[in-house]
């Protein structure tokens, strides 16, 4: 867990900021680069860009000195990396490389456990960061950063609400990113694991791991899929974590990890020991602890833990002292935690008791006592620390309450007195009309009696004139009567012979179309029928396809409105015949029921 937590500082420790130039952007790049895989020469090569590049602008050099400061953490050299990024931050200007420059400093005071400086640091760049989609990525780096000041403090409500926070904003942008995702999660499963809550724990690390890039990132797969099976183990789901331990042990083969192969072997003895198969997990805790004694991994007092607390479950008091007794195990517990020191010697205890004189026994729980006093008072003053800190969520909220309660009642207050301000403006407004309604009227009273005066004294002139135009206008009706008259005469005249030339023209046209040898009346016709209608063939025929010549013809022929006998007259050929041609047109046109030739003609062409 420990490893876990340590790659996830380092990668928000070495946060990636894009630089603008040329020559010296090419220069920084490949230094950061250098810086992260050795940050000795990575810093002694910025160090020489400095003097090598003239003229600098303040903003690069100071990105340089927080570049350097990111180097010297790395080494461990806090109060130079410290200094460093102090130095970088009076030189860079607001703006994304400032933001992480004051996150890297507030990482490196509360790793000198400067915790209220950080926890400062942390507030103040949250407060003045812009809460825009641009500064999301930075915004959530920051969070996870400053809850694992809250979780350094004990504060573990407090981290646990700005981790949430941090990840809803994190789901929330477009695009999602996955590793600033990874590490907020990463971090809210590491909480709930040393709170002992283990169903949320493997909660978490089951979200992480679809997360991680399986080709790339095996040590963060193997991880985290090692922490997924022990939550399960704690939480006694040995089913479900039974997969994931098989997967972890062939991946730590795989990048030889010898560590991590000794703590999924951990892993498998627990999950042997709740089988109740005793002689496999003796296997698997003894190879288990020769591994991680011979690696000098982190894992190794989780792995004595674990051995013992099997042993006296079982019974297997003899084996359990020569655990006790290492030496090797002795040294490295110098460098463990007082809670976890005490859970191994609290197993330990009961071996002692069944295999150690009662002097040797005694001595150890002596031993033991302070331990326990220190342990019990290091949980309750983080029990002090987590009241103190759900005292503070709930302050905060209360205050959010409050605030919004207080901005209710000054929206409702602004509501009334806007609305006393328009009941105002209204009345006033209402005056005003009425006043001008007033003056309006005694106005329009005033011009209404000037122009009934005016219109009086029109009247008086407009009567003179009526009689003096009443005279005229008689003669000019007299006038207008008389050419009336006779241009009704000549009208009457002209329709006279209009009507007996249309007649002529009918029965010459009639004859035309009803005589024997039609063949070039046709034709003309035909001639005369493409200059009225000129689109009514090459339409029709497009419109039908099937339609020959002589059927185009035809249809031309009803669409003059002529009956069938007349046009049978016309084509020289029988009624019946007339009637069958017509169908067979209606057909080939593929009508629909209800529908006849002489309908779609009038309706397509009018």
């Amino acid at each position: 867990m420990k490893n876990l937590i340590l790659l996830l500082i380092i990668l928000t420790l070495c946060s990636d900021i894009s630089l603008a130039g040329n020559r010296e952007k090419a220069f920084l790049d490949s230094a950061q680069t250098l810086l992260y895989q050795n940050p000795k020469e990575g810093i002694e090569l910025l160090k020489s860009g400095t003097a090598r590049f003239s003229n600098l602008p303040d903003s690069t050099v100071g990105y340089i000195d927080g570049l350097v400061g990111i180097g010297y953490a790395m080494l461990g050299d806090l109060k130079t990396a410290r200094f460093q990024l102090k130095r970088g931050l009076t030189k860079l200007p607001p703006g994304e490389r400032r933001i992480y420059a004051l996150k890297n400093l507030a990482s490196v005071c509360r790793m000198q456990k400067d915790f209220d400086v950080a926890d400062s640091i942390f507030s103040n760049t949250l407060k003045t960061l812009p809460n825009t989609p641009s500064t999301v990525k930075a915004r959530t780096m920051i969070m996870g950063e400053y809850a694992t000041v809250f979780i350094d403090k004990g504060q573990n409500r407090l981290a646990i609400q700005l981790l949430k926070e941090g990840l809803e904003l994190c789901q929330k942008s477009v695009p999602i990113d996955t590793m600033t995702l990874f590490i907020l999660r990463g971090k809210l499963a590491n909480i709930f694991f040393d709170m002992e809550d283990y169903s949320l724990a493997a909660n978490e690390y089951e979200r992480n791991i679809p997360l991680i890039d399986t080709v790339n990132d095996l040590y963060n797969y193997l991880i985290t899929k090692s922490l997924l099976s022990y939550a399960l183990l704690n939480n006694n789901e040995p089913k479900r974590a039974f997969p994931c331990m098989e997967s972890a042990l062939k991946l730590a083969q795989k990048l030889k990890n010898t560590g991590e192969e000794g703590f999924v072997l951990v892993l498998y003895g627990k999950y042997s020991a709740m089988l109740d198969q005793p002689e496999k997990a003796t296997n698997y805790f003894t190879s288990a602890f020769e591994k991680l004694k011979a690696n000098g991994s982190q894992y190794l007092n989780i792995c004595a833990t674990e051995y013992l607390e099997f042993l006296v479950r079982f019974k297997l008091y003899d084996k359990g002292i020569v655990i006790i007794r290492d030496k090797e195990l002795l040294e490295y517990q110098r460098s463990v935690s007082a809670t976890d020191l005490l859970r191994y010697k609290r197993a330990a205890l009961q071996i002692l008791k069944h295999t150690a004189s009662a002097e040797e026994t005694l001595q150890y729980y002596h031993d033991l006592l302070p331990l326990m006093d220190s342990v019990n008072q290091i949980r309750m003053d983080r029990a002090l620390i987590d009241t103190k800190s759900e005292f503070r969520i709930q302050s905060e909220v209360q205050l959010k309450k409050s605030l919004e309660q207080d901005n209710k009642i000054l929206s409702q207050q602004n509501q009334t007195r806007s609305a006393q301000l328009v009941s105002v403006i209204l009345a006033l407004v209402a005056l005003l009309f009425l006043i001008v309604i007033i003056v309006f009227r005694h106005r329009n009273k005033s011009l209404e009696q000037k122009r009934q005066l005016d219109q009086t004294h029109q009247i008086v002139t407009l009567k003179s004139q009526q009689l003096e135009f009443e005279a005229k206008l008689r003669a000019l009706r007299e006038k207008v009567i008389q050419q009336q008259k006779s241009d009704l005469l000549s009208s009457a005249e002209e329709i006279e012979k209009l009507k007996s030339n249309l007649g002529r023209a009918s029965k010459e046209f009639t004859d035309q179309l009803t005589n024997s040898n039609t063949k070039v009346g046709l034709e003309d016709f035909l001639q005369q029928f493409s200059s009225i209608y000129p689109d009514f063939f090459s339409n029709h025929s497009r419109a039908y396809p099937l339609l020959s010549t002589s059927d185009l013809q035809f249809c031309a022929l009803v669409r003059l409105n002529l009956s069938i006998k007349d046009i049978s007259k016309i084509l020289g050929i029988e009624a019946k015949s007339a009637y069958k041609k017509k169908y067979r047109i209606e057909d080939k046109m593929g009508l629909e029921q209800g529908m006849n030739l002489e309908r779609i003609l009038f309706q397509l062409y009018g």
